[in-house]
């Protein structure tokens, strides 16, 4: 479903939060990709997962991950 994925570690909490709610400004409401899976309307362009041993933003498609390197690469 996400084509790509963005790995932040656990020292880059704040960048994290930062990308994602830009995110979330960008392409709409998104969740964890557990809870995205599920769900019966998931964003398909974006979503997250944070745990103890990952942190990552996915992207759908070239033009998300396009859109996201123009901000923040």
């Amino acid at each position: 479903m996400y084509k790509y994925c963005v790995e932040f570690t656990h020292k880059d909490g704040n960048k994290f939060c930062q990308q994602r709610n830009w995110c979330w400004e960008q392409w709409g409401p998104s969740s964890e990709i557990q809870f995205c899976e599920k769900s019966d309307n998931p964003n398909k362009k974006w979503c997250w997962i944070m745990d103890q041993h990952r942190i990552r933003i996915y992207l759908a498609t070239n033009a998300e991950a396009s859109w996201y390197s123009l901000k923040w690469a």
